[in-house]
């Protein structure tokens, strides 16, 4: 009894601290006019930097927060820095933002949602975020394991981020039935940004792969927020792009051309498809080419994603990263009778793999994919110091 006389007052007390730290984040979230939550399958970073660079060059203090390839924070004044965990991610962080925000002054907080089980989804947004503004930036199917096996379930996940009382911005969406129905049980006005011959023609003045779904849905946001199209436009293009979206690289080597699209930060068939549709070479005739696929032990299911992006691009050789070997009896499983996959451990094997089979081809495209966690972090570090040695 002595024990329990104890333990109530310890709970109590934990329970009013914790009371008394949420109606703080509530209050703090209160000061800043413009929150918005950017969530979807694809796209996510990309949209949030697009939208906070667009937000600073008209005049609005904004801080934003990413967490694709890597987290980050980018301040009011255009800096990142890395944003430090202590443990692992937990949606539970979004308050250290909010705080950091409050505290420079921000009268925009632009996120990325990072949760990914519905229920999380849903607290992320309604007690962490109070988005006024939410995005969803397209629908497709990813972490089969939490949000589900077909674009229903993965819609039904990303509806709990549908802000209550506000307006949400949709990109391109199969479905959509399940995000407007949601719309209007919460009382939010729905916009669906499509992308158009415009903004295709703006992806093109990029200095790295952009994608006209991902302008699309940050202009219209920017234009919900009273900013002009070309205003921000201009400043979306002085945007600093995420550290998994990158260049094509392209250097000579023994009498060849290479050219190495990365496709890491991609991930699931249809967007890693859509990477090489958009940005790959545009015939065959010459060419050969090597798909690499580095693959996350804790993602299998993207191993038969890879395998059937292999076959629709018709690759002519399959080369594994060392932490996509754990893959190799399910993966590729047409790739024997194109005498692969083989494996490699570095940039220097992955070119002497595609220069041992090319023959007499003198342009080789090496496609990047699966995802950049691990070897293809490393994978990324020795091209990028190929690519300064050629310049």
């Amino acid at each position: 009894m002595i024990g329990l006389g104890l333990e109530i007052p310890v709970f109590l007390g934990a329970a009013a601290a914790g009371f008394a730290e949420y109606a703080g984040h509530k209050k703090r979230l209160s000061s800043i006019p413009v929150r918005v939550c950017v969530n979807g399958t694809r796209g996510k970073s990309s949209v949030v930097r697009l939208i906070a660079a667009a937000l600073r060059d008209s005049g609005i203090p904004c801080l934003a927060k990413t967490t694709g390839t890597a987290p980050r924070i980018i301040l009011p004044d255009g800096r990142e820095e890395v944003f430090r965990r202590r443990g692992p991610a937990r949606i539970i962080e979004q308050t250290r933002v909010a705080r950091m925000a409050f505290r420079l002054g921000a009268k925009a907080l632009v996120v990325e949602c990072m949760a990914l089980a519905p229920e999380n989804q849903g607290v992320f947004e309604t007690m962490l975020t109070a988005s006024t503004i939410g995005v969803i930036t397209n629908v497709r199917l990813d972490h089969r394991d939490v949000m589900g096996g077909t674009e229903g379930e993965v819609e039904e996940a990303l509806a709990n981020t549908v802000p209550h009382n506000a307006t949400l911005v949709v990109g391109e969406t199969q479905g959509g039935s399940i995000i407007t129905a949601q719309c209007k049980k919460r009382g939010t006005r729905l916009f669906h940004a499509l992308p158009g011959e415009e903004d295709s023609a703006a992806a093109a003045r990029f200095p790295y792969t952009a994608f006209p779904e991902n302008i699309a849905v940050a202009l219209k946001v920017c234009e919900l927020c009273g900013i002009g199209r070309e205003k921000a436009l201009a400043a979306m293009l002085k945007a600093i792009p995420d550290p998994g979206v990158r260049p094509l690289v392209s250097f000579g080597r023994g009498g060849r051309n290479f050219r190495i699209l990365d496709a890491f930060a991609a991930n699931d068939y249809e967007s890693t498809l859509g990477v090489w549709e958009r940005f790959g070479p545009r015939g065959r005739e010459g060419k050969y080419l090597v798909m690499a696929v580095n693959n996350r032990e804790d993602r299998p299911w993207r191993s038969l994603e890879m395998s059937a992006v292999a076959d629709k691009i018709s690759s002519d050789l399959v080369v594994l990263l060392r932490q996509g070997r754990a893959f190799r009896g399910r993966i590729l499983a047409g790739a024997p009778s194109k005498g692969g996959p083989l494996w490699a451990e570095n940039l220097d094997d992955l070119l002497g793999l595609a220069e041992s089979k090319a023959g007499q081809s003198k342009e080789v495209w090496i496609f990047l994919c699966g995802n950049v966690k691990g070897a293809g972090f490393a994978l990324q570090r020795e091209i990028d110091a190929k690519a300064r040695e050629e310049r």
